[in-house]
């Protein structure tokens, strides 16, 4: 017996034949053709595809009634409704119908993955007979091709069409209502992770606050990657604060958004003051303080009368009252004609009402 071997760069088989000589013509998976046989002799015959261990069933074939014989190799079917049932973060699980093998058992399915449609990369997994396969070690927010193939001992199918799915992207989302804030008010942040895509991914999100005048800290155990509203007292003091906001989703790695906050200093802004002269014998003064963004000064501040006659350049004082809330203070003297001026302590607001 002697058999002759294929060139490796060449697709081929190889046969085992008894007492004859064989040569191997074509290169297609489906078929060969055998010649060089001996007539009128039974032989068996098995097949192997190069890169297969595994034979196929012994064939007896009487050389005689089929000259120059075409032996068909059976590989499986295209690979069909290839989809995703589960998508994360780092997984997708991929699902796809079971082709025809033509009574060769499915040995495994080769599942290959690409980023750009050029470069594929064989995904690893056991060998199995079941039309799905997790594939995990995902980078969030990627999209990714897949294509699969049935193989069994007749060899392997051809590629299904290229399936194109997104995993879910978990980037930190991290906002203020306002680029400032004060000293006496709170914080309010919201955080979240793939709030778009509607699903909540596993992790922990870590909120910290540092580089700030005061009231550094951290506040973590978001349990998942939904949208939070997070309350945090602002710092005592003015000044720049930056506050990052970390999450960690199960099976992935940190990703953080940090954003810079300006602190300002609460303090008194303007005063309103509301004039009445209508009474020649009494002057009606009515006073509002404002802190920042407009927002009524809730403490109480001392508001002064000041008059002042017209023959001498002294002011004094008439009368002293506090501002409180939206209530403010009312004044009401008559020292007769002359310049009246509202002070308003720690604020240096004067209202020169002119003269009466």
């Amino acid at each position: 017996m002697s058999t002759t071997k294929m060139p490796r760069n060449r697709r081929a088989f190889s046969l085992l034949a008894v007492t004859c000589i064989l040569q191997l013509i074509g290169t297609s998976p489906s078929g060969a053709s055998i010649h060089g046989h001996t007539a009128s002799s039974l032989h068996s015959t098995k097949i192997q595809a190069i890169g297969n261990r595994t034979f196929s069933n012994a064939l007896d074939v009487n050389w005689s009634e089929f000259p120059g014989s075409v032996f068909s190799l059976n590989p499986p079917d295209f690979v069909d409704g290839v989809d995703s049932e589960t998508v994360t973060n780092v997984s997708v699980l991929l699902i796809w119908d079971e082709p025809e093998s033509y009574g060769f058992p499915i040995t495994n399915y080769e599942v290959r993955k690409s980023t750009n449609g050029r470069s594929w990369t064989a995904v690893t997994h056991k060998a199995s007979s079941n039309a799905t396969l997790l594939v995990t070690g995902l980078t969030g927010g990627t999209e990714y091709q897949f294509k699969v193939r049935a193989i069994t001992s007749q060899g392997k199918g051809q590629y299904s069409d290229i399936f194109t799915v997104s995993t879910i992207d978990v980037t930190p989302s991290l906002e203020i209502d306002a680029d400032t804030v004060l000293t006496d008010e709170d914080i309010t942040f919201t955080v979240s992770s793939n709030v778009d895509e509607g699903s909540n991914i596993p992790g922990v999100g870590k909120l910290q606050m540092k580089s700030c005048p005061s009231n550094n800290g951290v506040l973590e155990n978001f349990e998942d990657a939904s949208e939070y509203d997070v309350a945090w007292t602002s710092p005592s003091k003015p000044g720049k604060c930056k506050a990052t906001y970390t999450f960690t989703p199960d099976g992935g790695k940190a990703i953080s958004k940090s954003l810079t906050i300006n602190v300002e200093k609460y303090k008194m802004s303007y005063a309103e003051v509301e004039w009445d002269f209508s009474d020649y014998t009494d002057i009606g003064v009515t006073v509002v303080i404002y802190g920042n963004d407009d927002e009524v000064w809730d403490g109480a501040v001392k508001v002064q009368l000041q008059y002042k006659s017209w023959s001498k350049g002294t002011w004094r004082t008439l009368e002293t009252e506090y501002a409180e809330g939206e209530d403010g203070a009312y004044l009401s003297q008559y020292p007769g004609f002359g310049y009246y001026r509202v002070n308003v302590s720690a604020l240096g607001y004067k209202n020169e009402s002119g003269f009466w």
